[in-house]
Parts: C-alpha cells; structure tokens; sequence
C-alpha cells in the first residue's frame, strides 16, 4: 500500500515509532511493551488491525517463525511528514531470514532492560537506527529539530563493523551514563573477540557500561576470563556479560557478571 494512512491518534504514532525503530515487531514483542496487562492474542488483533488500516504489513520469513510485522510505505511517509521518524526514503524494510533471531533476541534484551528499575529514563539508539546512519548525535539533533535532514540524507551508508548492537543513555542512582550493548550469538573465536574490544574500548570507549550477551551460559563464562586477561582494571569495572535467558528474565543486579 503506498497511500499515505490517516495517522491521527498519538498512541498510533508512538507505537509505530518504536516498531521502525526497531525494524519489526512480532505478537510477542509488541504485548510485551504495549500491552504488558494483555493476552497475547488481544496484542495479535491490534497488529492485525493495524495491518488492515494499511500502517503495518505481515509477513512470514518461514514457517517455523512468528508473523513479523513492520511498517508500510504509506506509513513510513506520513510519519516523515510529521517529523516523527528519521529515514532517507519511505521504503519498506527488507528482511534478512538469517538475522532474524538476533533481532530478536536485541528486542527482547532492550525491553527487559527498559524494564529495570536500575535504568532510569533510558533514551536508546537501535542497531537499526545505527546501520541508517542515525547516530546518537543525529538522532539527538533531529528531536530537538536542529538536524540538517538534507545533508544527513546525502552522507553516506556507515560501516557496521564500526558500531554495537544499540545505544542507550539511562540515569543510573541520579547520574546520567551512556551504554552500548553487544550480543554474540555463537561461540566466541578470536576474531570475534578482536571486533568486540575494538567496538567497546575504541569506537565506543565514551560508554560508561558495556554489555555484552552471550548465547549460553558456558560462552560467558569463557569470555570473562579472557576479558579479564585482556582489559585492564578499570575497563574490567565497566564490562557486564550475561547470557541471552538471564539478560531477558532476570534483574540486572542480579545475573550480570564482569571479568574480574
């Protein structure tokens, strides 16, 4: 559909915000951060709804994964026009099956550590955002309608390798701290770990906390300890490893490590 839907309700826009900024959202996902009081299938409907009304499409990457539900075109350039999301043209997302899980598996970690008590007023950047070009200084310019859109538009693509898997500033016991966050689904190789400590400690060594989600409990383990070989002291204070299931059902004070 590229006629631009009639987008009047605020509550609308806001949830169609944060599923681009994610790239997609499932059933799943969205009940968790929207309807958190609702069934699953109460979270389905309104999907469907939106999917009817011409904001979101569906679709199904393959048959043992979930509908995934993104924005459409239309939708995509009225939210331009009203300078609510940030993009370079109104096209649809194009998905890659492969990336699927880790996408996610992101989501899932942003909405449990949305939900920390720990985090306060959190203001975060996806991976998404990141892979357009819309870094933390961008998007900060372009909420506060001070950004070049234009010429940001012009610049090109930047390099992946450059950056984490998101973004976020939170106040954490009333200071204002800035975190970037990784998440390493497979065994961890040494090339691995080279990208991962260029990421955190050069690229992004301005972030207070680096966070780090492993896909068990035994690749954590491995990678303390040979953080904790590698980093120095004070860098071994501002490293917090989990594994996927801790980092989405547990506190943060409680199931996160650090090498040291």
């Amino acid at each position: 559909m590229n006629e631009r839907p009639f987008l009047h309700r605020p509550k609308d826009q806001d949830r169609l915000v944060y599923i681009h900024s994610n790239r997609f959202t499932t059933a799943n996902l969205f009940q968790r951060k929207f309807l958190p009081d609702c069934t699953m299938r109460r979270a389905w409907k309104v999907l469907e709804t939106y999917v009817d009304r011409g904001f979101l499409r569906r679709l199904k990457l393959h048959h043992r994964a979930p509908s995934v539900y993104s924005l459409t075109e239309g939708a995509i350039h009225a939210l331009m026009d009203r300078g609510r999301i940030l993009a370079r043209r109104p096209q649809p997302i194009h998905f890659c099956p492969n990336n699927f899980y880790r996408d996610e598996a992101i989501q899932a970690v942003r909405l449990a550590l949305e939900k920390s008590p720990i985090f306060e007023d959190i203001w975060w950047v996806s991976g998404y955002e990141l892979s357009l070009g819309i870094t933390r200084e961008v998007k900060a310019a372009f909420q506060k309608r001070t950004l070049d859109v234009g010429a940001w538009r012009r610049t090109p693509r930047p390099d992946l390798k450059r950056y984490p898997d998101a973004y976020f500033e939170a106040n954490v016991d009333g200071k204002r701290g800035s975190m970037a966050l990784v998440y390493m689904p497979g065994r961890v190789g040494a090339r691995a770990l080279e990208w991962l400590r260029r990421v955190m400690e050069g690229h992004y060594s301005f972030a207070w906390i680096k966070l780090v989600v492993c896909q068990s409990p035994w690749v954590v383990t491995s990678l303390c300890r040979r953080l904790a070989r590698h980093a120095s002291y004070r860098e071994k204070q501002r490293w917090f490893l989990a594994d996927l299931e801790t980092a989405t059902k547990q506190e943060f004070s409680q199931g996160w490590v650090s090498p040291e």
